[in-house]
């Protein structure tokens, strides 16, 4: 069908020298001239859309128009911000929902869950849309490098050198990866997502430089050993949090694997009592890595006196109906620890780093604290532990200490 480009007239009948009407068959679309550019208006959700065409050509813009006009009418926005309009390309909101119902999930459910709105998130800091604005009718082909880099400058943007714009960096990182975990390379293996344009360049795109946190052993050492001095009372107050604390500190476990471990992960290993992190139901450790933590005779004799009648170790008292979350006992935690004066603002996980500063320092083996931490990479554990690894002079000495240096050696053969 012919191309037809006309002027357009105002209401005293005087042509509008920035206006422009074009027609192709039953379809007719208005275009604006501002400065350099020729822009279009399309209704998008009941919402009029000012399109930039980024081109001063008519022609070109005119043909450009009417694509995206048509792909409106049947409801496919398959177009970009700039450029012409791709059509066949998988929208936001199908990678979204086919993402939310692998029958596979590689990732805990509850990280599944979360990953999809920061994903949603970073496209539209990195648009410039406003909070809540719904992006998923627009194509997977706006997933790009300069996407992220306009994220990233948008994330930071008011926040001074400094520690806020520091932690501020580490969250636009977190964010990132994220929303990249959406297409993980499993993921993308198994053609998850039809229909998908080129997004190396998003997929690759580089972190924000950030300084990382500085772990701070010797003063996590002096307070620890201060909740262990007061673990009696709590025992007799509050069996759960009592438990739950043990997990943390003695057995290096995250929060949410402290709240999932099961009784029948309780086994044996090489004649050593260890419990087995493993998969469940709905929830995969994060990283996918399962691992055996040497179990202390003292802490199984614990959970065989104040567990309760459930599969868990921690009493399911708190639970919600489905038995997946134990909110309560961790905010007693919190309550319970900074009751005592605890001053940093992490509480189960400060535990867990703690631990993993036994092992490092009792073993000298990073690759004994990764298997015991279950850390999916190396990286991490060099980041936070590789300096105890060389400063023999630093040891830990608490007597309930998990990890005496006596059993370093068991400890790195049951780590293999």
């Amino acid at each position: 069908m012919k191309l037809t480009i006309s002027d357009y007239h105002r209401k005293d009948g005087t042509p509008d020298p920035n206006r422009r009407r074009v027609t192709r068959g039953d379809l007719t679309v208005t275009l604006l001239k501002r400065g350099r550019f020729w822009e279009t208006r399309i209704m998008l959700a009941g919402e009029r859309h000012h399109l930039n065409l980024r081109t001063g050509c008519l022609k070109t813009a005119a043909r450009t128009a009417i694509d995206k006009a048509r792909a409106a009418l049947g409801e496919q926005w398959d177009f970009v911000h700039r450029g012409r309009t791709q059509r066949g390309l998988i929208k936001l909101g199908e990678i979204c929902e086919r993402y939310l119902g692998q029958l596979a999930p590689r990732a805990a459910a509850t990280t599944i869950v979360r990953n999809v709105p920061r994903f949603k998130s970073l496209v539209r800091i990195g648009l410039g849309l406003k909070r809540g604005k719904c992006v998923d009718h627009l194509p997977a082909s706006i997933l790009d490098g300069d996407l992220v880099k306009q994220f990233q400058v948008a994330y930071v943007k008011g926040y001074p050198e400094g520690e806020a714009a520091e932690a501020r960096k580490r969250g636009a990182n977190g964010m990132l990866a994220d929303a990249r975990s959406l297409f993980t390379k499993g993921i993308m293996a198994d053609e998850l997502y039809p229909d998908m344009p080129d997004i190396s360049k998003f997929i690759l795109a580089r972190h924000l430089p950030a300084v990382p946190v500085a772990f701070r052993y010797e003063a996590i050492e002096e307070w620890v050993e201060k909740l262990f001095a007061n673990l009696p009372q709590l025992k007799l107050d509050d069996p759960a949090v009592y438990l739950y604390f043990r997990l943390c500190a003695v057995l290096g476990l995250r929060r949410r694997e402290a709240l999932e471990a099961r009784k029948g992960w309780v086994t044996t290993r090489r004649g050593h009592r260890v419990i087995y992190i493993q998969p469940t139901d709905g929830w995969i450790p994060k990283g996918r890595r399962e691992r055996k933590v040497p179990l202390p005779e003292d802490l199984y004799n614990d959970i065989l006196l104040l567990s309760d009648s459930s599969e868990f170790i921690v009493p399911i008292a708190t639970r919600n109906a489905n038995h997946k979350t134990n909110h309560g006992v961790s905010r007693r935690l919190n309550l319970w620890m900074t009751g005592l004066g605890w001053p940093f603002k992490k509480k189960a996980h400060e535990l867990r780093r703690w631990f993993g500063a036994q092992v490092a320092t009792q073993t000298g083996s990073l690759f004994a604290a990764q298997r015991l931490l279950g850390h999916a990479s190396p990286a991490t554990t060099n980041q936070y532990y590789a300096d105890l690894v060389d400063a023999p002079e630093y040891k830990i000495t608490t007597e309930t200490a998990n990890v005496p240096p006596s059993k370093a050696e068991y400890i790195t053969n049951i780590s293999c």
